[in-house]
């Protein structure tokens, strides 16, 4: 049975020593609500009360369920796994940014080349990014293709030029296309690539491209593989200029431990008996849940949607406190 992702992905995190509200799988208006019965009072002075009558092993996944909900929960480090890891020019202009106080950076994507509200660690200090949108315009781009395929060599006859006596906005398009206008990496597709009709920026214009002039394909012999390149004509790319700064937030790791958990702690006194039960089993092992889904399963989406989420690059995510500590939980609705 092959089961899709179809709403909201959400998480929770957990600290040292630690959904987007998602549909219940029901139609029209909601059942009356059914009078609650408080089961015991914690030690801890939080509400211990049922949120509804009727028990999660009625809503355990069968054979013939058609639609669910998946609940995880894992333990975390927010110092190892919440801060963001820039590389290559991500890195430098974040570099920057904590030098200077800010810096600007451009992008032909219509997302920030890093993420406003991040986090991440410059020389044992952290810190929170904000990218602003500064402005917008727009440059030349040729729409290109290109083709490779393991084994595949140009045609007997036909010129192979080398990478490194392309122009250098030609060296730039071909990765821009082959990278997907990310920053280069070491790994390439091991059997093969194609791509066609993609707009490619030459911010300098066209008029030195070898790719421009060609009547037909280029051949391109780069990174040991022989590249068939060709332009379909020229037209123009939004490119993007945005402001980046930053925010010190912590010292050190300890610090920003207690700064993660003031900002986005969810206290386990938040949350009545029903929603702990289905967290401590997602703790345990994974809680799953057949549509439609428990009164409580439904209660603790609604509570988890009433607070601030964690930042990127968890999307939504809160830190949800347990009785052994801080987890990350993650909730995703399945069907067939």
């Amino acid at each position: 049975m092959r089961r899709t992702r179809r709403a909201i992905l959400t998480g929770v995190a957990a600290l040292f020593a630690g959904c987007g509200q998602v549909s219940d799988g029901t139609d029209g208006p909601a059942d009356p609500p059914t009078e609650q019965q408080p089961r015991e009072t914690a030690t801890d002075g939080s509400s211990e009360t049922d949120t509804g009558t009727d028990s999660l092993d009625d809503h355990t996944e069968g054979p013939d369920c058609q639609e669910g909900t998946i609940v995880n929960a894992n333990r975390f480090d927010p110092v190892e796994q919440l801060p963001l890891a820039p590389a290559g020019e991500d890195r430098t202009l974040v570099e920057a940014a904590v030098r200077d106080g800010g810096a600007e950076a451009t992008s032909y994507h219509h997302e920030p080349p890093v993420p406003s509200g991040a986090y991440v660690a410059v020389d044992g200090r952290y810190y929170r990014l904000r990218a602003d949108r500064t402005d917008s315009s727009e440059v030349p781009a040729l729409v290109m293709g290109v083709e490779w395929r393991k084994g595949r060599t140009a045609p007997d006859g036909t010129d192979v030029v080398d990478f490194e006596s392309l122009p250098e906005a030609d060296r730039a398009a071909l990765r821009y296309v082959v990278f997907g206008g990310g920053p280069e990496r070491q790994e390439l597709p091991s059997r093969g690539l194609s791509a066609s009709q993609r707009p490619v920026p030459y911010p300098d214009g066209v008029g030195a491209s070898r790719f421009a002039a060609a009547d037909g394909s280029v051949w391109v012999r780069w990174k040991d593989r022989e590249w068939e390149v060709w332009s379909d004509g020229r037209t123009t790319k939004d490119r993007y200029t945005y402001r980046v700064g930053v925010e010190a937030v912590a010292d050190t790791d300890e610090a920003f431990r207690s700064h993660v958990r003031e900002t986005y702690l969810l206290a386990r006194s938040r949350f009545d008996a029903g929603e702990r039960e289905i967290l401590r089993a997602a703790a345990a092992d994974q809680h799953r849940e057949c549509a439609p889904v428990s009164d409580a399963m439904a209660s603790l989406r609604e509570t988890l949607s009433e607070d601030a989420t964690l930042p990127p690059p968890f999307g939504y995510s809160w830190l949800v406190e347990l009785d052994d500590g801080v987890y990350h939980v993650e909730t995703m609705e399945w069907t067939v």
